[in-house]
């Protein structure tokens, strides 16, 4: 049988244990053609389709990781109240 049909490098018939990113961040492993990668995933995550992660949104994703919010959000409230004071 040809690795990748039903082969898991020396583990045959036993699929790839899971990987956990609770930390969230970029996976590395097989595209869905090639049979992807098993993940866990929980509630509440959202996945991000791959053309959409480039060097120029990657950056933002991993601050947006690392903060919990949009990096422009705070200072958007923050706008918000002071034109909200100025009236």
């Amino acid at each position: 049988m040809p690795k990748g049909k039903g082969t898991y490098g020396s583990q045959v018939g036993r699929p790839p244990k899971k990987q956990k990113y609770p930390d969230g961040g970029m996976l590395a492993g097989n595209s869905h053609e090639e049979g992807g990668i098993p993940i866990e995933a929980e509630g509440g995550e959202f996945i991000i389709k791959k053309d959409s992660v480039n060097d120029t949104t990657l950056p933002v994703l991993e601050l947006i990781n690392e903060l919990g919010t949009f990096p422009m959000s705070n200072a958007m409230e923050r706008s918000q109240v002071f034109r909200d004071e100025e009236e």
